[in-house]
């Protein structure tokens, strides 16, 4: 999901945001988003995966730890 280093470049569906992120570390300056801000949209992305692969509906949050170190494996 993150943007795909093509060349010297980012490219994909996630690029601007990986340029932004990568350029506030290397410049000491703010994020677009904080920490746990992202953490809920990674879970919303997480939770479509595994509605899809389920065929049915998924709560959130997903507090069940294994499941989200599965989707990250």
């Amino acid at each position: 999901m993150p943007g795909e280093r093509v060349g010297h470049v980012y490219a994909g569906p996630m690029s601007g945001e990986t340029v932004h992120f990568l350029d506030a570390v290397a410049r000491d300056r703010p994020v677009l988003v904080t920490v746990e801000q992202a953490r809920k949209v990674m879970e919303c992305y997480i939770a479509a995966d595994l509605s899809a692969e389920r065929n049915e509906p998924v709560t959130l949050p997903l507090n069940t730890t294994p499941t989200l170190k599965a989707m990250a494996g």
